[in-house]
């Protein structure tokens, strides 16, 4: 028995022993090498089928395109559109200086400004969270604050906001940033306590004596209580938005300011009322957030300000029993929210509205803003019976030929389209048919015959970028009728309809 088991210890050893000449040999055919460091340029919340979307875009003109986008007042839809292009993960995007461009986070930083100025605070959270906290820098850090702030999380907002601007450097010295110092005043502003931001506001003026001149002169107005004279074209950042909202008898261009602005003042009960209800009809709220704000008492406001009149009209609308009084008071109104071009952002109220009525013979002049208001909510059964209203009419059919361009986003076939279409062109203003024709959706084999090569080309290498500004041309009105054909065909079919149901709507 020793014997067999020593024979058989000396196998074990002898086998064992090899094993350092083969872990050799595999070395020396396999080459193992550490992943590269994950970019946060990359990250995003949604996989794309298409990493190269920014393929062949020069970074510098991508960066200040999306600074713009961040900045443009976009409709529902084209916000939506641009939403989704910020939050991609394209892992393996190529630029053209994309070394360049993704040894630092220029790129994130970027999506994370667009996506905040946007008010879309809750992906902006999303994607920080993804980023290690090795690689979160005291920018990614300080953009986390404002945002936590602007949500009204005020207590972890400013906690860390505290810990920003107690930064030190390398060598242990302060490091003072002015939004750090400024968002530092707005928290103690947002937790009621004006004494402490007077005394932050005068470290701040020690600490950044050539500080921006709005800033500045809101905090001598309303802290100081000095006679300042804000300048006319007033634009607001979201460190100002505490200080303006304590102004008395505001003025305030709102179409000069970004959504995120907006939301934020829309929201804060310090707000003068009428200036709340201004903003926050024109950038895209819930059912539930407009019907808030909408049913906000008026007391003691002048009769002849449409903002307060719209409110009360609705109000009324409310509070009546009468159907046909009603439907006459909605015509009212209607025709106040057209006027003022409020239609798409107050969509899901003029829906609920319309709940409240039926569709009649009687209504059929309202026929056209139901189908458009459903349309715009998704909500196809509830236009049907509308939609039926003007078909059947002859007076009615460019509203009609609309409301059915406007179905057909929502799965509604065109039935006799393109032979009413036909005989209205016939006797109709040559402007009324090319405006119709303008949306007419083309097959996907006439599409593709009617794309040249430069354009297959900038579709397939510079999509993102030129989907980019093509929403910037809509917002900013140039270019509309190419704009929509490349969003029809670049983004079909989900954001692309949208795109073009709103512009049915707004033109």
């Amino acid at each position: 028995m020793p014997n067999n088991f020593f024979q058989f210890l000396t196998l074990i050893i002898g086998i064992f022993s090899l094993f350092p000449v083969c872990a050799q040999d595999f070395k020396s055919e396999v080459q193992v090498e550490s992943l590269p460091e994950l970019s946060a340029n990359v990250l995003g919340t949604i996989q794309t089928k298409n990493p190269q979307l920014w393929s062949g875009t020069p970074s510098d003109k991508l960066l200040e395109t999306i600074e713009k986008i961040g900045k443009a007042d976009l409709s529902p839809a084209t916000r939506a559109l641009v939403t989704y292009l910020l939050q991609l993960d394209i892992t393996g995007a190529g630029f053209n200086d994309s070394q360049n461009l993704m040894q630092s986070d220029r790129f994130f930083i970027a999506r994370l400004k667009a996506l905040e100025q946007q008010g879309e605070w809750d992906i902006v959270l999303k994607l920080i969270e993804k980023v290690p906290e090795t690689e979160i820098t005291n920018e990614i850090k300080q953009i986390k604050a404002t945002v936590l702030l602007m949500k009204g999380l005020v207590k972890e907002a400013c906690q860390l906001q505290e810990e920003l601007t107690e930064a030190k450097n390398e060598n242990g010295e302060s490091v003072s940033s002015i939004e750090a110092d400024k968002m530092l005043i707005s928290c103690f502003l947002a937790k009621e306590e004006k004494d402490k931001a007077v005394i932050a506001y005068d470290l701040f003026q020690d600490a950044h004596p050539d500080a921006d001149s709005t800033f500045t002169k809101l905090a001598d107005m309303t802290l100081r209580e000095l006679p300042v004279e804000l300048p006319e074209n007033l634009v607001l950042s979201s460190g100002d938005v505490y200080l303006y909202a304590l102004v008395k008898n505001p003025k305030l261009d709102a179409k000069l300011q970004t959504r995120e602005v907006k939301k934020i003042l829309s929201d804060l009960p310090a707000t003068d009322i009428i200036l709340r209800i201004q903003l926050g009809e024109q950038i895209g709220l819930d059912l539930q957030e407009l019907q808030r704000l909408y049913r906000l008492p008026l007391l003691n406001l002048p009769t002849d300000n449409p903002v307060a009149e719209r409110v009360q009209t609705y109000q009324q609308i409310q509070a009546e029993t009468d159907i046909s009084k009603k439907a006459s008071l909605i015509s009212k109104w209607l025709k106040s929210v057209q006027k003022n071009k409020l239609f798409v952002p107050l969509a899901p109220l003029i829906a609920e509205t319309f709940h409240q009525i039926k569709a009649d013979e009687k209504y059929i002049d309202l026929a056209l803003y139901a189908v458009q208001a459903f349309a715009l909510t998704k909500n196809l059964a509830a236009a049907e019976p509308w939609f039926e209203l003007l078909e059947d009419n002859d007076l009615y059919q460019q509203q009609y030929l609309t409301a059915s361009l406007l179905l057909q986003t929502l799965g509604q076939g065109l039935r006799d389209f393109q032979e009413r279409l036909d005989y209205y062109c016939s006797y109709a203003k040559p402007i009324d048919c090319a405006r119709l024709k303008m949306f007419l959706p083309k097959d996907e084999k006439e599409t593709n015959d009617e794309t040249d090569s430069s354009t297959q080309s900038e579709l397939s290498t510079e999509l993102g970028y030129s989907l980019l500004n093509a929403v910037l041309n809509l917002a900013e009105d140039k270019e509309v009728k190419d704009s929509y054909a490349f969003i029809q065909k670049a983004a079909r079919p989900v954001q692309g309809r949208a795109v073009l149901r709103e512009g049915i709507v707004v033109r």
